[in-house]
């Protein structure tokens, strides 16, 4: 019987931005694909029992807006990094093409616009959410930016939902699954 070790930071050229654009796609796969898994995701921290029970429990159809909402705490050196991490976690329908050589900015704006465009209602509220808690890229005056684009670089403080809870006649979220 072969066997087959994967270390992210081994196997894949952390400096290399094209190849990170190649590998991190297929990640997703490399994980489903393991008959066992260990993973190691930093020193023990609030954020690390999140992400932990998150991938104990069973769960599908998660945006990657659902996605960000719930682990917006986590640290990341590269902005970038914030959507790549998260991204063998979308469910197959809601995946996107994750171009790890554009900038930062230009990630969040082709993924917004890409849920603008092709999402419902619902997902679109769920960007106004996103746009109230994160706020809205902001960079120099001199440079022209969409207002629409949310800074997920930024914590939210988690002030809406007490808010909106307060006006809404149903629950924002439920205990197995977050509207927003």
């Amino acid at each position: 019987m072969q066997k087959y070790l994967w270390i992210d930071a081994i196997c894949l050229n952390q400096t290399d931005k094209d190849e990170k654009a190649q590998q991190i796609p297929v990640m997703g796969r490399i994980y489903e694909e393991a008959r066992v898994a260990h993973i190691w995701l930093g020193d023990n921290d609030p954020m690390t029992g999140k992400v932990m029970a998150k991938l104990r429990r069973p769960t599908t159809k998660l945006t990657i807006l659902e996605l960000l909402w719930n682990f917006h705490e986590a640290r990341c050196l590269d902005p970038k990094d914030r959507i790549a991490s998260l991204f063998s976690l979308i469910s197959k329908e809601h995946q996107f093409h994750l171009d790890y050589t554009a900038q930062w900015t230009e990630l969040y704006d082709h993924i917004i616009s890409g849920i603008l465009k092709n999402g419902n209602n619902d997902i679109r509220l769920q960007v106004l959410f996103h746009l109230f808690e994160f706020g809205a890229i902001s960079l120099p005056e001199d440079t022209v930016y969409p207002s629409w684009v949310p800074d997920w670089t930024q914590f939210r403080p988690r002030e809406i939902l007490n808010e909106l809870s307060r006006v809404l006649p149903v629950p924002l979220y439920s205990s197995s699954h977050y509207l927003i």
